[in-house]
Formats: C-alpha cells, sequence, structure tokens
C-alpha cells in the first residue's frame, strides 16, 4: 500500500500541536521534512533521541525534523526535554476533537514507530516502519552510532532522491 498509494502523493496540510512552543503547520515549512511518530508509552530504544538530535543539527538549515508523539501532551513530560530545540515535538491523540483526521490518517493508516519523509513541495517520498535492532546491552556510544547510520542513510538518500527529482536541467 505505501509503495503503490502513497509515495508521490501530497502531504494533507496537518497542523501539529507542538510542546511548549506555538504549533506547526506542514504547508508553511518551505524544506524537506522529516517526520517520525511514537508514543510515550513505548520505550524509544537507547541511542535514537541522541542521534535525532545530531541529525537534526547538521541539517538545520536543509530540513525540518518533526517528532509526533500520539499521546496527550501531560503525557510528554517525561521524554521531550530530550530532543533538542532543532525537532519540532508535537503530539496528537483521539481524545483532541481537532486530532481526529490526523490520528486515523497517520496513526492508525500507518502505524508506529513509522518515518514519513516528506520533499520541499510537500510530496511523500518515503514512509518507513523501522525497527530498532540495538540490543540492550548494546553500550551508549554504540546505539548512538548505530541509530545515527541508520537514520543518516535514509534521510541523506530522501534528500538526495527530493533534490534530484525537483532538478530542472537545460539542454542548449
Amino acid at each position: 500500500m505505501v509503495k503503490t498509494k502513497l509515495i508521490g502523493t501530497k502531504f494533507d496540510d496537518f497542523s501539529f500541536k507542538v510542546y511548549k512552543d506555538k504549533n506547526v503547520k506542514i504547508n508553511r515549512i518551505n524544506k524537506p521534512i522529516f517526520i517520525i511518530t511514537y508514543a510515550s508509552w513505548c520505550v524509544i530504544p537507547k541511542g535514537e533521541i541522541p542521534a535525532l538530535n545530531i541529525l537534526a543539527k547538521e541539517h538545520v538549515n536543509d530540513m525540518q525534523f518533526i517528532v509526533v508523539f500520539w499521546d496527550k501532551k501531560t503525557d510528554l513530560k517525561k521524554i521531550a526535554y530530550k530532543f533538542s530545540s532543532n525537532i519540532k515535538v508535537c503530539y496528537g491523540n483521539e481524545c483532541y476533537a481537532k486530532d481526529s483526521h490526523i490520528v486515523a490518517t497517520i496513526k492508525h493508516t500507518l502505524g508506529f514507530p513509522t518515518s514519513i519523509f516528506i520533499d520541499e513541495n510537500k510530496n511523500v517520498v518515503s514512509v518507513k516502519h523501522f525497527e530498532n535492532k540495538t540490543k540492550l546491552k548494546t553500550p551508549v556510544k554504540e546505539a548512538i552510532i548505530d541509530s545515527y547510520n541508520y537514520f543518516s542513510k535514509d534521510i541523506n538518500q530522501n534528500l538526495v532522491n527530493a533534490v534530484n527529482k525537483n532538478k530542472s536541467f537545460t539542454i542548449n
């Protein structure tokens, strides 16, 4: 379904509620967007958050990182502070009336954890269910490197594909 129905389609103009900031509207972001979905009650493997923070800092000028938790705002207190200011930490929940479309479209259709890469024209370039294979006993430094390499490969590949797709060539 993802490859045949979603890739290449326009991403809806969602408005995400941002934890400790004003809402973010997808159509107002003028660069590629990398969205990752989680739930606060799921254990995020060690290494993922620090790796995402590093990547968001590296790509601050060419990409917007958004983490969406399928939770109430109050449930994010213990985790939101772990993400850097370069990442918009958002939330959505069935109990909020305005979230029903977001929850139905993304959470219930795609599940989580999921990453969605959207180019600057709001086209869906990639949708990926990811599974961190870092073992519990893996040292933190190694877990960060593993997560960084995993996300970096996906992000860089999607950035290159988005740029190549949107280039126009002139022939003399």
